[in-house]
Formats: C-alpha cells, sequence, structure tokens
C-alpha cells in the first residue's frame, strides 16, 4: 500500500534539489553534445590526439572510436559523469530513506499516526524511484532533442538503454544506503558506508581493464552490471538487468526487515 499525502509531501518537500539534478544533467549533457561538432569537423587531429592518450588513461574511460557520435559520447558522459551523478542522488536520498523522521525529531508524530511501517518504507521508496526517474527522463529527453538538433545517428533504443542503466545504478545504491539505515538507525553510518562500496566499486570498475587480479571482480560489480554493458555500443543487456533488478530487490526486502525490527527513536 502506498500511502499518496506522504509521497506527494516526500516529492514536495525536496522538490528544489530534485530540479537541481535534472537541470544539471541536462546541463552537462547539452555543454557535452555542444563540444561534439568541432571534433565531427576535424576528426583525423582529434583521433591522432586520442590515440596519444597513455593506454591506461585509455582503458580506464573506455575510450573507443572516441571521434565517433557513440565513443565520444560513451567516454565523456557515460563511462563517469553519469553514473557518479545517479550514485550521488542514489546515496544522499537512500541514506535518509528510513532514518529522515528520526535525524528531524519527527519520528513521534509519523508514527504514532494510523500508518504501518510497510507502508511508509513503500511510500518512502516510491518516493526515491520517481527521483531516480524524472532525472533518468531528463536524460534521455536531453540526448534525444539535443541529438536530434546536432543531426547524430545514434538509434534511439541505445539512449533509452543508457538512461536505464544509470536509473539502475541509482536503484541499487539507493536500496543499499536504505537497507543500511534502516537496520543501524543512523543516517550518518548509511550514507558513509555508501558512498565508501560507491566509490570502492566505481574504482574497482575502472581499474580492471589495468589489473588481472581486479578483472575477476567485475561479475560481482553492480558497476559492471550497468554502466559496463556499454549501453550505447551495445543497447540493453538482459542479463545484467535482471541481476541488478534482483539486487536492488533483495536490498529493498532486507531495508523492509530491519525497519520494521528496529526501535525508533523519537
Amino acid at each position: 500500500m502506498i500511502l499518496r499525502p506522504l509521497f506527494v509531501k516526500s516529492l514536495v518537500d525536496h522538490v528544489r534539489g530534485t530540479i537541481a539534478w535534472a537541470m544539471g544533467v541536462v546541463a552537462i549533457v547539452a555543454v557535452q553534445l555542444s563540444v561534439y561538432p568541432s571534433i565531427r569537423d576535424s576528426q583525423s587531429e582529434v583521433g591522432n590526439i586520442a590515440d596519444a592518450f597513455p593506454e591506461a588513461f585509455q582503458k580506464i574511460f573506455r575510450m573507443q572510436d572516441y571521434t565517433s557520435e557513440i565513443g565520444y559520447l560513451s567516454t565523456e558522459l557515460f563511462t563517469a559523469t553519469l553514473p557518479l551523478i545517479f550514485l550521488a542522488i542514489a546515496v544522499t536520498w537512500g541514506s535518509r530513506l528510513t532514518t529522515e523522521e528520526e535525524d528531524s525529531r519527527t519520528a513521534d508524530i509519523f508514527f504514532t499516526l494510523p500508518l504501518t511501517r510497510h507502508t511508509y518504507t513503500a511510500t518512502r521508496f516510491m518516493t526515491v524511484a520517481a527521483v531516480l526517474s524524472i532525472v533518468a527522463l531528463a536524460l534521455l529527453l536531453s540526448l534525444i532533442i539535443g541529438t536530434e538538433l546536432l543531426d547524430f545517428s545514434v538509434p534511439l533504443g541505445r539512449f533509452v538503454a543508457g538512461a536505464w542503466v544509470n536509473l539502475m545504478v541509482g536503484a541499487i545504491f539507493a536500496s543499499l544506503a536504505a537497507a543500511i539505515g534502516a537496520w543501524t538507525g543512523r543516517r550518518g553510518v548509511a550514507l558513509g558506508v555508501a558512498v565508501t562500496l560507491a566509490i570502492g566499486f566505481f574504482v574497482l570498475y575502472s581499474l580492471a581493464p589495468l589489473v588481472d587480479s581486479i578483472d575477476a571482480t567485475t561479475p560481482f560489480n553492480p558497476l559492471q552490471w550497468t554502466i559496463g554493458t556499454q549501453p550505447l555500443l551495445n543497447g540493453f543487456d538482459v542479463g545484467y538487468s535482471v541481476t541488478a533488478i534482483v539486487v536492488t530487490a533483495t536490498f529493498v526486502a532486507l531495508t523492509f526487515i530491519g525497519f520494521q525490527r528496529r526501535d525508533i527513536k523519537t
């Protein structure tokens, strides 16, 4: 059961932040797209410069055919910039999903109402999902409109896949942060642990092409299940998408269990 007034209140309370994240994504996409025509007009020169980068640098940023439309967008947007934005949104929102009322000293008001913890948790998860979806939609629309104006030839399905994997990056780490917060009752702990894990996974993902021992961890890295599928180049990866959904659902279930068992501090 979703409690509509709580859902609306949660969105309204953070509407400015949501709009800021969405507009930030639109601005970043617009800037990167506006640069590409100059690269397209001087492909040979730019290609030589890109090829001159150290091999390690090229592997970390997955630089493949940098002067092509897909190669450029993959390197400049989907390798690091956009995933880090969605990670930031995820851990920020997820860490306060079940701890915000205690932090703001309003828990005694909320939980004396005829409101079950399951309903509260489900509603807050829907709010986080809505925020991530709004930002992902802003990403998708900015890519579609911008590339149409600049006469790109990237298929629409690749942009949908790109928005989807970034949405799943957010979903995985938001649910992870929520689960930590539900069991500890401390937003600072949830935020700190989730940020540490997010950075750790990102570093492992980035360095995996360079270190054989790290490369062995990629099947267990959430970033491999998402941006590691290279959506602009390969489109949807059904297997990894299912893995990401199952892991997210597991963290969501742990959040419900932890929040139900925990003593709420008022």
